[in-house]
């Protein structure tokens, strides 16, 4: 099985690669854990930020095959 996480960003602090790091070693062997980083559009002082956003959700989506199954995770979000 293989676990895709997409993300939208660049040039995490080192941390965030070492955290990453830990979290793929602990996984079992049958595992493949993959990460896919979309590049965040550059935001000029007039950008029309829905644009953009829409633009990043969309290159989010072409990181994943149409038979995968994608779950969003929002750090805004709610716990259910």
């Amino acid at each position: 099985m293989r676990l895709r996480v997409a993300s939208v960003g660049q040039r995490m602090p080192g941390w965030v690669a070492d955290a990453w790091d830990d979290y793929a070693r602990r996984m079992p062997r049958e595992l493949t854990l993959e990460l896919k980083e979309i590049p965040l559009r550059k935001r000029g002082r007039n950008a029309d930020i829905a644009r953009l956003q829409r633009e990043e959700g969309e290159a989010l989506l072409g990181a994943f095959r149409p038979a995968d199954r994608i779950v969003a995770l929002d750090g805004r979000g709610k716990a259910w």
